[in-house]
């Protein structure tokens, strides 16, 4: 079969596709994250000295049957002063054809005519409680629209001898914010600013701090003061004795940044790995699956020693290390055949062993040949032999002692394991050792070779 594709191409086409995958699927991710139904295209604050809050929202509907363009806030929203730390309402500017409104943190709607009884019901079904905005009964069309917000901050502050600390939170649960500028104005009493995200850019323009960014859906922007005590004469607000206000306001803002990092690490994390796999994959490949070539002697590679004996090699493939078995005994006499020892021929069907010399053999060869010269008749050994005697056997009880003292020998000295049909033990006299038949069983039956 042929190869049409090398090991090393195989493995630059897997890295290639997963590499193709990574940027499709972030691709993917990013182009179903960017445009939703409606987004912010731009969102504008302007943070005065005293508090005054300024925004503008540009929002960019994408589908058709949106009616409201709003801004909500965690913090109560009122268009009085309530006596505790609010957002105090002071005006807005809608698009042509809708309504502006403003429902407080109590539920009280304002700016609707109490004659346009269809719409409050239907702004009053849909709106949350400390939230503005703009409302078009026959929806907004795809497209942009501005809407501009003025308020008051009058937030809570804390402050000691020497430190204030003021937390002004923008946004919180959200939609996508495209851009992002905020101008907070220092008239010399803002020692430092902590801003969330933490990676929004910032310049210093006059006595005006600009920070500009983005923000994903529900992301966190808000600032924390550090300030001097001069602050309270500037800002509105309820203020609160604390103590050792710096250290606080720095431990918290350390802490949310650690936060912030560690998720921002996982995120990139995660993003890079995506298109580190195909490299790491390539890596594996070539630490642990690469074919390397190595160089083998043609001896190793092509012919089997042939210093082994046949009965060594069969004892290493089959069986116990330390039996031998009748295979082994068919491949020494092959191998006896090609060294000139004995000489293999087949007449009428009858296997017919010469026997030439014994030189050359080791311990079993020897056994083997010993083994044969018992059953030989002039060094000639044949099947019709074998027959001859088994049937003399029958008859007469020296020729079957001798069958039977061959067939343990074969059994016992060449193929390697006990199995006759009778035990044998020596018997002692003054001058020699001999062994008698101590029990037979059933029929002598011949044996092949």
């Amino acid at each position: 079969m042929v190869n049409f594709l090398s090991e090393k191409r195989q493995i630059l086409l897997l890295v290639a596709i997963t590499l193709v995958i990574a940027v499709a699927g972030t691709q993917v991710v990013n182009y179903f994250s960017h445009d939703n139904d409606a987004v912010v295209s731009q969102y504008t604050a302007v943070f005065h000295a005293d508090g005054t809050l300024e925004e503008t929202f540009t929002y960019k509907i994408n589908v058709k049957g949106k009616h409201f363009l709003y801004r909500y806030w965690e913090a109560p929203l009122a268009n009085k002063d309530l006596g505790y730390p609010q957002i105090l309402f002071l005006g807005i500017d809608v698009p042509d054809d809708s309504y502006w409104y403003l429902k407080d943190n109590f539920g009280h709607l304002y700016g609707i005519e109490d004659d346009d009884l269809d719409i409050r019901i239907a702004i009053n079904r849909e709106a949350y409680r400390s939230e503005a905005g703009a409302f078009n009964p026959n929806g907004y069309a795809p497209g942009e629209y501005t809407v501009k917000y003025w308020y008051k901050v009058l937030p809570p502050l804390q402050y000691d001898n020497e430190y204030a600390n003021l937390n002004l939170k923008l946004a919180s649960q959200h939609i996508t914010y495209k851009n992002v500028r905020v101008e907070i104005e220092n008239l010399g009493y803002i020692e430092r600013l902590y801003p969330h995200p933490l990676f929004l850019r910032q310049v210093m323009v006059g006595n005006w701090y600009i920070f500009t960014g983005s923000l994903v859906e529900n992301e966190l922007l808000e600032f924390e003061f550090l300030m001097t005590p001069e602050a309270l004469n500037h800002l509105d607000g309820y203020p609160r004795l604390e103590t050792d206000v710096k250290s606080t306001t720095i431990y918290l803002n350390n802490r949310l940044n650690i936060v912030y990092l560690t998720i921002s690490g996982i995120y990139w994390f995660n993003k890079l790995a995506t298109f580190l796999l195909p490299l790491g994959l390539y890596g594996l490949w070539m630490r642990y699956g690469k074919e390397h070539d190595y160089a083998i002697p043609p001896f190793l590679s092509t012919i089997p020693n042939r210093t082994l004996k046949p009965w060594i090699v069969n004892l290493v493939f089959k069986r116990d290390a330390m039996d031998f078995d009748k295979d082994g005994f068919y491949a020494t006499l092959l191998d006896l055949h090609e060294r000139g020892n004995i000489k293999v021929d087949v007449h009428d069907k009858d296997v017919v062993i010469e026997i030439i010399n014994d030189r050359g053999l080791d311990r079993y060869e020897y056994k083997v040949m010993y083994f044969l010269k018992k059953i030989a008749r002039n060094d000639v050994v044949k099947t019709e032999y074998m027959v001859d005697m088994v049937e003399q056997a029958q008859s007469d009880i020296i020729v079957e002692g001798k069958v039977i003292i061959l067939k343990r020998q074969y059994e016992v000295e060449v193929i390697g394991f006990v199995i006759a049909d009778g035990i044998w033990e020596p018997v002692a006299n003054d001058k020699s050792i001999t062994y008698k038949s101590v029990k037979i069983s059933g029929k002598i039956k011949p044996f092949k070779i």
